[in-house]
């Protein structure tokens, strides 16, 4: 009971703090969930300026990373935003790298039918997101195909195409993109 109260304490905290960061002239942050064909995760946008932000990523596939079975991949990228005279919409490529932890299923060594395996690897990213203008609502769609640094692994992945909804935090101008504190003179 102790431990729930403790997560609960916390997201309060962290909520509150994100909430007020708007009023401390800070860039936005995204912070959501991401769905793929097999699964899905979280998902954050941390802006430098309006043109450059990281992506952090965590995503649970359920049993098709490249033909192995269940996996757990977390993603760092870093990302640059075109802007358009729309405020709205912005198209963003990136590259960066992941780490996943993968189970293969293996009916020749029974009875251990599964051998755990961890890789690395590069990851690009292109995507369009469309933030709302009457609430900081942003959706996006993305394509983020990867390489593996593990010879056994080739194919297709199910993770390589996203949709994101994130809700942003931080002094985000809908009608003029990221106003950093340099931007509105604080």
């Amino acid at each position: 009971m102790r431990q729930i109260h403790r997560i609960l304490g916390s997201l309060i905290l962290v909520f509150t703090v994100l909430t007020n960061a708007g009023a401390q002239g800070i860039p936005p942050i995204g912070l959501g969930l991401r769905g793929t064909p097999d699964g899905g995760g979280i998902d954050g946008k941390f802006y430098f300026t309006d043109h450059v932000n990281i992506e952090a990523m965590f995503n649970r596939s359920n049993d098709n990373y490249y033909n192995f079975g269940p996996s757990n991949t977390v993603v760092g990228l870093l990302e640059y935003n075109f802007l358009f005279k729309d405020p709205h919409v912005r198209i963003y490529i990136g590259t960066g790298i992941h780490m996943a932890w993968a189970r293969e299923f293996d009916e020749s060594n029974y009875p251990a039918y599964y051998h755990n395996h961890t890789f690395m690897g590069l990851d690009m990213i292109g995507g369009v997101e469309y933030v709302f203008d009457f609430m900081p609502i942003g959706l996006s769609l993305d394509v983020k195909p990867g390489m593996n640094f593990y010879d056994q692994l080739s194919g297709y992945s199910a993770n390589d195409f996203g949709f994101s909804l994130r809700y942003y935090f931080g002094n985000w101008d809908r009608r003029s993109n990221y106003r950093g504190p340099s931007a509105t003179g604080r």
